[in-house]
């Protein structure tokens, strides 16, 4: 099981039954309650004491909360060859 530490402690966050992917309006951040986007790469995270209910965190909740960064893949076509 991986464990991790908060970097601020998270109010409190609602778990959810379902589990839409992202972009879908249903597939929202547990913790700020915004709609995660199609490109984001949602965390989700379910508690040992309950595996048929999620949390999921928005990438930048996951940054807030977590110091989790993303990076966004360049094109091909923006890569400058030397």
């Amino acid at each position: 099981m991986a464990e991790f530490k908060w970097l601020k402690k998270p109010p409190a966050f609602q778990f959810f039954t379902d589990s839409p992917d992202s972009g879908w309006p249903e597939c929202v951040c547990s913790i700020c309650n915004q709609m995660i986007q199609e490109d984001e790469m949602p965390l989700r995270l379910w508690p040992q004491s309950n595996p048929n209910i999620e949390a999921r965190l928005c990438e930048k909740c996951q940054t807030e909360y977590l110091g989790i960064q993303h990076f966004k893949d360049v094109e091909e076509e923006d890569h400058d060859t030397i």
